[in-house]
């Protein structure tokens, strides 16, 4: 969508893979609507519960419901075992490192022992004009250290 030039809904500058996930697992795309309502849990957090029963033909449906649980069994299918698998360390800069390009955020791709990046989200998602290169993350890790390692001085 980002390569398309769809503009995104809402402040965002560009589409996340987390929000088109979103919505091609909601079932309003059905037709469907959930009442909810808002409420604190335990820890003091707040939530969203379902309130009352689904109304089916509410919205205007994008999709057929037996297309869309299709879609919905081969997503399960493919569905890979997330989290932390291992005590390993992936990131020391997670949430630090910035584009020089562009000022997006980077972000960490693992492709395997010899082939970590670090890469422009935003050049990832063809987001903007950025055609930033990802930078492979054990050169950068030990530059970014270096540079890092007398910062105190500065502040």
């Amino acid at each position: 969508m980002n390569e398309e030039g769809v503009p995104p809904w809402g402040k965002s500058q560009g589409w996340q893979v987390s929000y088109i996930k979103k919505i091609l697992t909601n079932g309003a795309v059905t037709g469907l609507y959930q009442p909810h309502k808002k409420t604190t849990d335990a820890l003091g957090k707040r939530v969203r519960v379902p309130e009352g029963e689904p109304i089916y033909d509410y919205y205007p449906q994008v999709i057929d419901t037996p297309t869309f649980k299709r879609a919905e069994r081969l997503r399960t299918s493919r569905r890979i075992k997330t989290g932390r698998t291992s005590p390993s360390f992936n990131n020391l800069f997670s949430g630090l490192t910035i584009c020089g390009n562009c000022g997006g955020s980077m972000s960490f791709q693992n492709k395997g022992p010899n082939w970590k990046y670090l890469q422009c989200s935003n050049a990832k998602r063809s987001v903007g004009n950025c055609t930033a290169s990802p930078f492979k993350y054990t050169q950068d890790r030990e530059a970014l250290i270096l540079i890092t390692k007398n910062l105190d001085q500065f502040f």
